[in-house]
């Protein structure tokens, strides 16, 4: 993501447009660094506490779209929320109360019959993450990013989101449980009509 794109303040690309609001919505959660990496050997290279917090809290209640090996990562179906896991493996078996699914489409047909409403969350990896976007699928990013550079070999590419205008964009230094500064920002699929974050406050609400 450039420069550019970052210092928008909230909603400054809000021209007259005809929305293309989509049900359910579609919303992709991730957190990167300033160059757009997001993992190291299977796990994150770092740990913040203040964006675990805001994952549950923006996801709690809603379908979360995986990958396997985001899911091993995790080791668990997380509580309050139902687990989709990507896998071409037939010898691989979800566990009770995680769902399988063959594809991406296949996924977000399951996620869409779960929650009518939405959100939808898609959380990773990087392969899923690369799917969601050539299909054009997200209506919403909530992206962490940590101040700093990290070594990495999984990456999410920040230069798709230049376009996307930015609703919300909130700065955190760095502190005792959260040792890097990070910025949390909401930014909205463009010509979306979307101008203002009230009608996302379902998930946001839910406990922390």
């Amino acid at each position: 993501m450039t420069a550019s794109a970052l210092g928008n303040p909230p909603g400054d690309s809000t021209e007259a447009i005809r929305p293309t609001r989509r049900h359910p919505e579609v919303g992709l959660i991730v957190a990167t660094d300033r160059q757009g990496v997001i993992g190291l050997g299977g796990g994150l290279p770092w740990r913040l506490p203040r964006d675990l917090k805001r994952f549950r809290s923006l996801t709690w209640g809603h379908p979360l779209i995986m990958g396997r090996k985001t899911f091993d990562s995790i080791g668990r179906p997380l509580p309050g929320r139902t687990s989709i896991v990507l896998s071409r493996s037939n010898a691989w078996n979800a566990p009770e109360g995680v769902l399988k699914a063959r594809d991406l489409d296949d996924a977000h047909a399951q996620a869409a019959t779960l929650d009518p409403n939405g959100p939808i969350w898609i959380i990773g990896g990087g392969e899923i993450y690369r799917q969601a976007i050539e299909r054009d699928l997200v209506d919403r990013v909530e992206l962490t990013r940590v101040e700093h550079l990290f070594q990495g070999d999984t990456f999410f590419p920040l230069d798709w989101l230049d376009s996307w205008p930015i609703l919300a964009d909130r700065s955190f230094p760095a502190d005792d449980r959260d040792p890097w500064p990070t910025r949390h920002l909401t930014l909205i699929r463009p010509n979306s009509g979307v101008t203002s974050l009230p009608q996302w406050r379902s998930s946001m609400e839910r406990p922390a």
